[in-house]
């Protein structure tokens, strides 16, 4: 984990194939839960610090991959919260990377692991991170509103009032989603 953790080296990984040859091990062993959630956790950190490899998420089947896991192991809840993770990381300033996790049904799947793991305050806190990155963009906001995001939301803020990252990033997604909406 700490290796990728400045930008350059990030590059460097992203370049040398270090992306694809991750989604490659999720896609050859797609049950086994510590190679997902690694996976999950590896891209998180390489696509946080570079836009190249967020780029390659969005051009590849990286995205697709990540929502493959998400659905095919709904009861691993480290796997639920690192796929959050990675895909609120894709997401991050990145137009179409949001476009593209919310057409392939991005935001029903971090909707989905927070209605499974509604006690489970990590899970929480970085579904309300993905959903506030994936409406920073205009085309996803509607879809939050329509698949019961606000709810979810609401849901998460009360029941963990004391959690900072939940309230600070329950606070983005609704006012991004109340912002210039149409």
């Amino acid at each position: 984990g700490s290796l990728a953790l400045n930008d350059v080296n990030c590059e460097t990984m992203g370049s040398e194939g270090g992306v694809d040859v991750i989604l490659a091990a999720m896609k050859n062993f797609p049950t086994e839960i510590k190679i997902q959630e690694r996976g999950c956790l590896a891209l998180a950190v390489l696509t946080s610090a570079s836009e190249a490899n967020k780029a390659l998420m969005a051009q590849t089947d990286g995205i697709d991959v990540i929502l493959k896991a998400m659905r095919s192991l709904p009861a691993e809840t480290r796997l639920q919260e690192r796929g959050c993770v990675l895909l609120a990381s894709i997401a991050g300033n990145n137009e179409a990377s949001c476009a593209k996790i919310g057409s392939v049904g991005g935001l029903q799947i971090v909707l989905e692991a927070m209605e499974r793991f509604p006690e489970e305050a990590r899970v929480q806190e970085k579904g309300c991170l993905a959903l506030a990155n994936l409406t920073a963009f205009e085309m996803n906001k509607a879809g939050m509103v329509n698949f019961g995001g606000i709810e979810a939301i609401c849901k998460a803020m009360k029941r963990f009032n004391r959690e900072l990252g939940i309230q600070k990033s329950g606070c983005r997604a609704l006012g991004n989603v109340s912002n210039q909406m149409d």
